[in-house]
């Protein structure tokens, strides 16, 4: 979900100092998009954060537009400064009894190329990734140092 997004909204709202002032006065988000596979998480999605676009799956915007959750295929944003991303993760977690790994063709790593994809097209400063923690985080982060 959105989590990672209301979160880094949390922390810039508690950059201040003593009084009050903002800490970081150049610092701010814009929330320009999320995507979300799953329909009851998308639908939290939009009541919670409302994000301006809210695409419907990470593989059909790795190609640069997808469709949205009301129906309307549209671009996805040329410019952003930070992608913030968690793909499925059943594949990777340590409660699968199959896991797959990023080259064994199960969702998560359908999502996490797909998410890698769409890094490379619209080339965001900064990535940051969210998973379980037996995900392959090595050879995830290699991905994309060969962006």
């Amino acid at each position: 979900t959105d989590a990672p997004t209301m979160a880094l909204e949390h922390v810039l709202q508690a950059l201040t100092d003593k009084d009050g002032q903002s800490l970081s006065p150049h610092a701010k988000m814009d929330h320009v998009f999320s995507c979300e596979n799953v329909p009851f998480k998308r639908s939290f999605i939009a009541s919670t954060t409302n994000p301006p676009l809210l695409f419907n799956d990470v593989t059909e915007i790795a190609e640069g537009k997808g469709k949205c959750h009301d129906g309307k295929v549209r671009e996805v944003p040329e410019s952003f400064d930070v992608l913030i991303a968690g793909t499925e993760c059943v594949d990777f977690s340590n409660l699968t009894t199959t896991p797959k790994g990023l080259r064994g063709g199960g969702r998560s790593a359908i999502t996490f190329w797909a998410t890698v994809d769409l890094a490379e097209l619209r080339q965001p400063p900064l990535v940051i990734l969210e998973n379980v923690a037996s995900c392959p985080a090595k050879e995830m982060e290699q991905a994309f140092r060969d962006i």
